[in-house]
């Protein structure tokens, strides 16, 4: 169990009332689990703009291609899936359906080309990176057609995000390493896992209390993120 505190949430949700542009009118689907931590910004997306949360079911997140008129009929106006799902249902034909979709967010893996070619035009499409252990959402970037590389943008809030070699040094842009996080969406640990704890949220000399996420990263010249895979065999 990870210990995520209230404070690391309100970080994302302060982050997301002045980063997004949400209200009262929006129509949000909470399409994941309780028991999975994406639910709780889905929820929150809803709620911290006062908008409607329209909770799916199983039955309705694994309709496929009918999901598209589902969240036609509901009016939905945002809607966070991973990648995959969004590829259920459909192409164009599918992204072009839904007008009042203006927000997609997704997140869980890697977003590829033919999803922001697809999705992109019409609405804002947001790709969100982010373990647990740092509440949900740790960066994200605004994916446009005309990207000429697809990042996982820069870290939210007054976290700070650092690229380390295996000797724990900070490294020079462009060079892969791992991505750990620092600031105040960090959690407190596993729950009665001292020594995991200790491994995974070290006391760093020059970055300070940091989570090694164990995902592999560059950071561009710009200082935004570029996703290379996992260090080990973690799915």
């Amino acid at each position: 169990g990870v210990m995520v505190e209230h404070g690391n949430v309100a970080t994302l949700l302060r982050d997301n009332q002045g980063y997004l542009p949400l209200s009262a009118t929006d129509r949000v689907v909470q399409n994941s689990s309780t028991a999975y931590d994406s639910s709780i910004e889905e929820t929150y997306l809803a709620f911290a703009f006062g908008g409607t949360l329209v909770v799916g079911c199983d039955e309705i997140v694994r309709l496929g291609p009918d999901l598209g008129p589902w969240l036609h009929a509901e009016k939905i106006t945002v809607f966070c899936p991973p990648p995959t799902l969004l590829r259920t249902i459909g192409g164009d034909a599918a992204s072009q359906s839904l007008p009042s979709l203006k927000l997609l967010y997704v997140g869980g893996e890697a977003v590829t080309d033919d999803i922001v070619k697809i999705w992109a035009p019409g609405r804002r499409l947001e790709n969100g990176y982010g373990p647990t252990e740092c509440a949900v959402t740790i960066t994200r970037k605004q994916l446009r057609v005309t990207d000429s590389e697809i990042t996982i943008g820069r870290v939210i809030g007054e976290n700070k995000a650092w690229v380390l070699n295996e000797r724990n040094e900070v490294v020079t842009d462009d060079t892969p390493g791992e991505l750990c996080i620092s600031g105040p969406s960090v959690a407190r640990g596993y729950l009665g896992r001292p020594e995991l704890t200790d491994a995974r949220f070290p006391n760093h000399p020059t970055c300070g209390r940091i989570y090694r996420t164990g995902d592999l990263v560059s950071r561009c010249p710009d200082g935004e993120l570029r996703f290379h895979g996992r260090i080990d065999t973690q799915v």
